[in-house]
């Protein structure tokens, strides 16, 4: 249900931004799963027990499955919103798909679609209205 519009499309860049997070930790995991020793010195090497080994690998595949299923939300949640943004014709839509998906400044936005500050203002005002009108619960 959308009850603040503003806040709605907001959502979009935090879930992006989360979304890179949870990339990162997943690489970030990834990388040393396969690990088992770590070298001192040429000489000597110390493998870690295999308990303590299998606990760390389940936490992982643990957290790493979470992780998986909320990736996947939020990926079908940007492009679901982004979506109905580019439903929008026109430079309304334009506007809004700047400052919510491409995280635009305003004179970014303004540059980009060579229009004056007070249009996009205009235009963002018109575009949020008919957005609440297509996707706001009746």
């Amino acid at each position: 249900m959308i009850t603040d519009t503003k806040a709605y499309l907001n959502g979009i860049g935090r879930m992006k931004r989360e979304l890179s997070l949870l990339l990162a930790r997943r690489e970030e995991l990834a990388g040393p799963a396969g690990v088992t020793a770590i070298r001192y010195d040429k000489d000597r090497v110390q493998t870690s027990p295999s308990n303590t080994f299998e606990a760390a690998l389940v936490r992982m595949i643990d957290k790493t499955a979470a992780d998986d299923g909320r990736i996947r939300y939020l990926c079908m949640e940007i492009d679901r919103r982004t979506k109905q943004i580019k439903s929008l014709r026109g430079k309304t839509g334009a506007v809004l798909y700047c400052r919510y998906v491409a995280e635009m400044t305003w004179a970014q936005t303004c540059r980009r679609l060579d229009i004056s500050y007070r249009t996009a203002m205009k235009l963002h005002t018109r575009g949020l209205s008919r957005f609440r009108d297509m996707y706001a619960p009746r």
